[in-house]
């Protein structure tokens, strides 16, 4: 490793420790930061990141990305879809960590060119795949395919509802990484979800541990097909949103 040594995998381990998130084996934790290091270095030639600092990058991409593992961990057995990957974050930290197959999910062909070349080296044996589409052209491909669908900074609530729908097979869950979003997103999430067939099914706020950054965990569940004809056009979710 060229940026971080065997203690950013021990820091790891206590961050975790802190946030009360177990049952990470040693071997997941150091995958992990292989290829959080990877990521560092692929960064210097491609901007996947603006968090390169290592113990900084630990903390606010690993640690906080292991802050939705419970919620990941109680969807139903099958595959993850992670919407605007960007550097494969929160979606690589939360495969390794449940064992689930992976599709990393970005529009921008270059970073997930990237990120693709990072996991021929630190995931051989496939996991974990990218791919480079927007999602609602993506969604008319791989309809029902996710049993966990996961969006870290990507758009509001609302969009973030619509955009994750179609792609979630029944029962499955959506799982928002926020910072602290206002009362309002929070309502109009709700209220775009049950237009999409899903319901809101926790709120978890959260603090990034040894920090004092908020994260709030929204978490939804599909329970019926959409009232409203899914996917839409590209760029409707955000420019014209549900709710």
């Amino acid at each position: 490793m060229k940026h971080l040594d065997v203690s950013a995998v021990d820091y790891l381990r206590r961050l975790t420790d802190v946030a009360g998130i177990g049952g990470l084996t040693a071997a997941a934790l150091v995958s992990m930061v292989e290829y959080l290091d990877a990521l560092i270095e692929t960064n210097t030639r491609i901007n996947l990141t603006r968090i390169v600092e290592p113990e900084v990058a630990v903390r606010l991409h690993l640690a906080d990305s292991l802050l939705a593992l419970p919620a990941v961990a109680g969807a139903p057995d099958g595959a993850l879809l992670d919407i605007g990957t960007g550097g494969g974050i929160p979606g690589v930290p939360l495969c390794i960590a449940t064992g689930r197959r992976g599709v990393l999910l970005d529009s921008v062909a270059k970073k997930a060119t990237a990120v693709a070349g990072i996991l021929e080296t630190v995931d051989p044996a496939g996991q974990i795949t990218v791919v480079a589409a927007r999602a609602e052209d993506y969604a008319r491909e791989a309809a029902s395919s996710f049993a966990v669908v996961t969006a870290r900074a990507v758009s509001e609530l609302p969009a973030i509802v619509e955009l994750a729908a179609p792609f979630l097979m029944m029962g499955g869950r959506l799982v928002a990484l926020k910072g602290a979003p206002e009362l309002s997103e929070l309502e109009r999430g709700a209220a775009a979800a049950t237009i999409c067939g899903l319901t809101e099914i926790e709120i978890c706020h959260l603090t990034v541990p040894e920090g004092t950054e908020r994260r709030t965990i929204v978490v939804y569940e599909k329970y019926a097909q959409p009232t409203e004809k899914l996917p839409r056009r590209v760029g409707l979710a955000q420019k014209s949103p549900l709710a």
